[in-house]
């Protein structure tokens, strides 16, 4: 008892048990049967959680509970016993969507019998909301609040103070990036450059046109010398000075840009000219125009980050003042996904080969035609939640492309009945769109996921993105570190669609049955996924539409590998033409040769692709 009162810690103990206490009864209410693993994980949570509001640990702590693992009862549980208990902490809850802010403020009330009093929510969404925002909050011990709210410059204090004081931690639900960057993409530039200047020459252009556009010539010859210097120097990069531009001046010349598409490119140069910004060079279109600003900030010193996707996102980990809770990390794979079944075609899959596939005639849309024949082969009892990309327009003109009006009506064609409805009522089918992939729960009893379509990002959009969660503008990004962050967000974008499936269920230490359908050529990306998904089931989808096509590639890509692996170590470099010639691949068409060699750099980390040949990654200089 002594020592229960002198050691703040063990003093305690008792609420961080009564917080236990209420957590597991919330997930058996749901219908959740606790394995011993899945309940020491939660304790781990919630402990943490008290040592942070007490003040007897600080720092940033990441928690990779999976998804349906009781992150949001956990984090429900522990703050009706702090009110309940009167305790003297506080605390601020931060997620992406004003609904999760709301069910979370409608199950303290209604569930655990907190009073609204005790409850701050800030939102700018006033009556589409559930609760409407409130006033008064530095007298709520719990503050809910949104991402966008708390990110920005000076974000600290919007946080709303807690009787004057800051308040004891922050709960933050999902991946923490603390910077928001920009990266414009190089030859997007050039492009956007090249458009753009015919419309100065014009005689009836007006001179603020004209001089914008002179602007922007000169940043991009300060630029242009820039991406030629770190190729030629050993890529090491340095921070690249704009003229300056008075407000007024600025905003007088983007407003005389044309509101075209055409335009963004050099319209973002333009928004971005008067910070600091730098040339970061990638294989992949050369580079681009790289800036950020921090919008978390630094001084948020007390969080738990609860996000699912932490041991393999790559880039979230970048940001050293986040870290591993000891006490959580023999307790994190509690859950097995042998229930769940990966079915992977080995074909491309990024937007632009999914939106070219798409928009061909019906007949020659080998990835719909793929989908189709597996949607038949499904029971009529069973949910289907589609992924695809969100509409946009393509180079075909200015309609957006529908990707998933466009499946819907494939399938209709094929005799399925996209509007059918389960024997609960439910709609058989879900639709979800990459930017959907978290949050929500509410397509679980959906048994199979179908991706039309994996997000990719650029290599100029991950450059930046590393470089702002480092809070280093001149980091040095290696194209084996581009290699890696990308495969990890791949994944981390795969693992979060997954489980809005029935997998997200768990009961005793089991993910739901579910099945997936995954068209991607990657086959690395297993290895990343099975991190988080222990006992994940592999096997091969053989389309009847794109098997052919997919697998020439496949064996020339095979070819390519072995060729690779057997050069001497001492080797460092091979142009594409002899590698040609050495494999006797002479006939095979150039858009054949470029995807499978793509392919067999994208299963391999030992070569990348640099100009027209192929570097071992060993002899590749880290900084760029």
């Amino acid at each position: 008892r002594k020592a229960s009162r002198t050691n703040p810690v063990l003093r305690d103990q008792d609420f961080t048990s009564a917080a236990f206490d209420r957590l597991q009864a919330s997930m058996t209410r749901y219908g959740n049967t606790l394995s011993e693993a899945h309940r020491c994980a939660l304790y781990a949570v919630v402990g943490r959680f008290t040592m942070l509001a007490s003040g007897t640990a600080s720092g940033r702590f990441a928690y990779d509970l999976p998804c349906g693992g009781g992150k949001t009862q956990a984090v429900i549980a522990w703050c009706a016993e702090m009110v309940l208990q009167n305790k003297p902490w506080s605390v601020a809850v931060s997620a992406s969507r004003v609904a999760d802010l709301c069910d979370i403020k409608r199950q303290l009330l209604e569930v655990h019998g907190v009073p609204e009093a005790a409850i701050g929510i800030v939102h700018s969404y006033a009556d589409a909301a559930d609760y409407q925002p409130t006033t008064g909050n530095d007298e709520r011990p719990i503050l809910l609040v949104t991402h966008n709210r708390v990110r920005g410059t000076g974000a600290a204090r919007r946080i709303e103070t807690y009787r004057g004081r800051p308040r004891s931690f922050v709960i933050w639900d999902e991946s923490l990036i603390a910077a928001e960057h920009r990266a414009i993409e190089r030859v997007q530039l050039e492009q956007g450059l090249g458009w753009l200047r015919p419309l100065a020459d014009v005689s009836r252009s007006g001179p603020d046109l004209i001089e914008a556009v002179r602007y922007l010539e000169t940043a991009w010859t300060l630029l242009a010398e820039e991406f030629e210097r770190q190729g030629s120097d050993g890529r090491t990069a340095r921070a690249v000075g704009l003229p300056p531009l008075e407000p007024d001046d600025l905003d007088r010349l983007l407003s005389a840009l044309p509101d075209q598409r055409e335009a963004d490119a050099p319209r973002d140069l333009l928004r971005i000219s008067q910070g600091p910004i730098r040339a970061a060079r990638t294989n992949q279109g050369g580079g681009g125009v790289v800036t950020y600003q921090v919008v978390v900030p630094r001084d948020l010193t007390n969080v738990a980050v609860l996000d699912a996707s932490w041991a393999i996102r790559d880039l979230e980990r970048l940001d050293r003042s986040i870290r591993d809770d000891k006490a959580f990390l023999p307790f994190r794979n509690f859950k097995t996904f042998s229930n769940v079944t990966v079915h992977q075609l080995r074909t491309a899959s990024g937007r632009g080969t999914t939106a070219a596939d798409f928009m061909e005639p019906r007949e020659g849309r080998k990835l719909s035609r793929e989908i189709a024949e597996v949607v038949k082969s499904l029971p009529d009892d069973e949910g289907v939640l589609v992924f695809t990309f969100k509409p946009k327009a393509t180079r075909r003109g200015n309609a957006p492309l529908n990707m998933a009006e466009t499946l819907r009506g494939d399938l209709e064609a094929a005799g399925v009945d996209t509007s059918a409805c389960l024997p609960d009522g439910r709609s058989r089918f879900a639709w979800l769109t990459w930017g959907q992939e978290t949050a929500t729960s509410v397509y679980a009893y959906c048994r199979n996921v179908i991706f039309a379509g994996v997000l990719h990002r650029s290599d100029a959009d991950l450059a930046g993105a590393m470089i702002g969660q480092s809070d280093n503008l001149l980091r040095p990004v290696s194209t084996t570190d581009i290699l890696s962050v990308r495969r990890s967000e791949v994944a981390h974008g795969l693992y979060q669609a997954m489980n809005r499936g029935a997998c997200r269920t768990t009961e005793n230490g089991a993910a739901g049955r579910m099945n997936v359908w995954l068209p991607h050529r990657d086959t690395k990306v297993r290895e990343v996924l099975d991190t988080v998904m222990p006992g994940l089931v592999w096997t091969e989808w053989r389309g009847e539409f794109l098997e052919g096509a997919a697998s020439k590639e496949e064996e020339l890509a095979d070819r390519i590998t072995g060729f690779l692996n057997g050069l001497p170590r001492t080797a460092f470099e091979m142009s594409t033409r002899k590698m040609k010639q050495e494999i006797a691949a002479g006939s095979v068409p150039r858009t054949t040769w470029t995807r499978a060699l793509r392919r067999a750099l994208d299963n391999q980390d030992d070569w990348t692709m640099s100009g027209r040949s192929v570097i071992r990654s060993e002899g590749i200089q880290a900084d760029l």
